[in-house]
């Protein structure tokens, strides 16, 4: 057995535990038998419905997994498609022949297939599990618009059955993709001029845009049936998209970044920024058109990408976004943390239908940090995954320390809790901070995650106090084969928003439930201490509220002296 020792952090607790790396798929690019200074990076994993992991991303040489080796055409970058069991078994390694460059950027499974998309470059064709050795399926790009949008169409066994292209552009990078009924969303950023149906969308003074559109996955060419264009004066990028489809709504989030102005389908939704701003827009499926308010998230940008995450909980909606920033973090102008050193990494928890912030957590270190992908675990947590060049600290304390790891940092995996309440971090030595993990799929139980990482990593792992290997890999496995000790459970917070009271709830049994309210100007409001003279579990009532502001506000529960911090809104 393969071991990684990491230092893990719960709450204020610091606790030391060996986490088991269980397997890692180890990809080498390579041309003939020997080992190039190539590269191969997963950029999306998912679990499909036979429990399967399905991953898809680029090569830029020959790549082989488990001596199942992918054979690349030409000198640009190859999509591969993998099929991998949970176990570390790989079943397929197969991807694509370009005259040009290809990229698999997602997955998802519809009508008892898996379907890969991405983007090339003037000529893509796709091998078969099959007859690896030929390619079919070829897709060709417009003269005038050198690059396309494929989406590869797979039975589960890795047999390509059709492959179309979506549409063209001089330029693009697809960012996002979801699955809603029988319609595909693609996002993407593109430069110039794009074209589809015979229709043509050109960008204003030919800087970058971005754009939406909706395919009709029910026809015989995925016709594109709508499409929601970004742009404006200056700069526009779309970062990931996600799906909100709860309380007979049917709504779309898109994140990104811009400078200048930002425009969605011509109307002018944030003015002005001199920074690279981070924006959510909200975007009513059936219309493609812009609902709510759009969010501007100040000095989240420097083309650092944001990810989205949608949750429905007890009939509310709710909206977790993570990415990078610099300086200061502001949501509408209302300041929520400053930067400590270089760039920092945030987590926050909006209310879909606003700006209201009900959690926000800053990520820092030593150096740079990033979140690049957010998962829902067990119970409802929030993960993270994200990348650091130095230590990793969350409310003040050091959670993980990569001295004398790699060079450059490593990548990591942090639980947030539900209302962004650090609970614990893993970590995964790496090299080549611009790549590490991209994706995240988290199974297992509460106490013991099975983390899925898609990227590409650097490993070490080490046994007995030596490096065994430094390995890259596409696939990692982390379970916590540990269940932590006196690990104290976060309380929960019901209703929230509330109207007059809300209830307090938690395994942890307290002898006192210390309660403070302050207001945005951090003035106590409301305190009031609870007995619970038997040491029972948490089940307080508190009421008493109803004098109170509709506004947010920020909760302290402290616990027999242990303290958790919250936002909640008075409606």
């Amino acid at each position: 057995m393969k071991y990684l020792l990491l230092v893990a952090m719960v709450l204020s607790v610091f606790m030391v535990n060996s986490q088991n790396i269980i397997w890692t798929k180890k990809s080498q690019t390579q041309v003939g038998e020997n080992i190039s200074p190539g590269f191969s990076v997963t950029q999306k994993v998912h679990k499909g419905p036979d429990g399967y992991l399905y991953s898809t991303g680029y090569t830029n040489n020959d790549m082989s997994i488990d001596n199942d080796l992918h054979e690349t055409y030409g000198e640009g970058n190859e999509m591969f498609f993998m099929k991998t069991s949970t176990s570390g078994n790989t079943n397929f390694l197969i991807g694509s022949y370009t005259q040009g460059r290809a990229k698999g950027v997602d997955l998802f499974f519809y009508d008892k297939h898996v379907w890969v998309v991405g983007h090339y470059e003037n000529k893509v064709a796709f091998t078969n599990l099959g007859n690896k050795g030929y390619a079919t399926h070829a897709q060709v790009a417009l003269d005038n618009y050198p690059h396309g949008i494929f989406v590869a169409k797979y039975t589960l066994d890795g047999y390509i059955q059709q492959s179309f292209t979506v549409l063209n552009a001089k330029h693009l990078q697809v960012k996002g993709v979801r699955v809603y009924k029988d319609q595909l969303y693609i996002a993407s950023d593109f430069a110039g001029a794009l074209t589809y149906s015979n229709e043509v969308v050109e960008l204003e003074d030919n800087l970058p845009g971005a754009f939406v559109a909706k395919v009709d996955l029910t026809t015989d060419n995925l016709s594109v049936l709508d499409l929601i264009n970004f742009d404006g004066a200056g700069m526009q990028f779309i970062s990931n998209i996600d799906l909100g489809t709860s309380n007979a709504k049917q709504h779309l989030y898109a994140v990104g970044f811009f400078n200048g102005n930002l425009n969605i389908d011509g109307n002018n939704e944030l003015v002005g920024s001199d920074e690279i701003d981070g924006y959510v827009a909200t975007i009513d499926m059936p219309t493609m058109s812009v609902v709510y308010d759009v969010i501007r998230i100040g000095n989240a940008g420097n083309q650092f990408p944001l990810t989205t995450l949608f949750q429905s909980k007890n009939g509310l909606r709710f909206l977790y976004v993570g990415g990078s920033f610099e300086k200061e973090l502001y949501v509408n102008a209302k300041m929520q943390f400053s930067e400590s050193d270089g760039v920092d990494a945030f987590m926050l928890k909006l209310v879909a239908s606003s700006s209201a912030v009900m959690g926000v957590k800053q990520i820092s270190g030593s150096s740079d940090q990033s979140i690049n992908d957010l998962a829902f675990g067990n119970l409802g947590n929030v993960y993270a995954v994200g990348a650091t060049k130095g230590d990793l600290i969350c409310d003040g304390q050091t959670v993980l320390d990569f001295t004398g790891s790699a060079q450059h940092g490593g990548s990591f995996v942090s639980n947030m809790g539900d209302l962004l309440t650090h609970k614990k971090s893993w970590a995964v030595a790496g090299q080549q901070t611009q790549y590490l993990s991209r994706s995240l799929v988290v199974g297992g139980s509460m106490f013991v995650p099975k983390l899925y990482l898609g990227g590409m990593h650097r490993v070490k792992v080490e046994h007995e106090g030596e490096m065994v290997t430094n390995e890259e890999a596409n696939l990692v496995y982390i379970e916590d084969t540990k269940k932590e000790q006196g690990n104290p459970t976060i309380p929960d917070v019901s209703p929230n928003p509330f109207i007059d009271q809300f209830t307090i709830t938690t395994d942890k049994p307290a002898m006192t439930i210390l309660v403070q309210l302050y207001n945005q100007q951090k003035e106590l409001v409301f305190q009031k201490t609870y007995y619970n003279r038997e040491g029972k579990t948490v089940s307080q009532v508190v009421s008493g509220l109803s004098t109170l502001q509709p506004d947010t506000y920020i909760l302290h529960i402290t616990l027999d002296g242990e303290k958790s911090e919250y936002r909640v809104i008075k409606e």
